[in-house]
């Protein structure tokens, strides 16, 4: 998520369901589009959109950049209420960055989240297979 912040739930939620229904989308980044102290996250039906996830096979980031932590040890909970796997990034643009993957992993452990859960943790192989994987609409 990178504008149209103004738009309501209804729509915000539209837009991220139907990103997840695209069969080239294997994860979404940035979901609640919240920079700590600067803006707040969307209006978002999170209940609809982890469902979406579960459904599509699509991945959430858990972003480890400080002013995002995107998505929240709360959500990362919730999330988890489903079949929804997930990806840590650093959103790193650049290379000293990238150690802020860190701070993703610690958010993950804070939300209990299970190393399985996890896309980036599993063996090359499979993570491969899953990011070729096309999904069908």
């Amino acid at each position: 998520m990178h504008d149209h912040f103004e738009q309501g739930r209804a729509a915000q939620t539209k837009r991220i369901v139907t990103a997840m229904r695209d069969s080239s989308v294997r994860m979404i980044g940035h979901l609640s589009a919240r920079m700590i102290g600067g803006r707040p996250p969307i209006d978002l039906d999170l209940d609809a959109v982890f469902a979406a996830a579960e459904e599509t096979g699509t991945a959430l980031e858990v972003n480890g950049s400080l002013p995002r932590l995107d998505l929240s040890v709360d959500a990362l909970r919730r999330a988890q209420t489903r079949d929804v796997k997930f990806v840590l990034t650093s959103d790193a643009h650049l290379a000293r960055e990238l150690e802020r993957v860190d701070f993703a992993a610690r958010n993950a452990e804070r939300a209990w989240t299970p190393r399985e859960r996890v896309a980036n943790t599993w063996p090359a192989e499979r993570l491969a297979a899953w990011a070729q994987q096309r999904k069908t609409p």
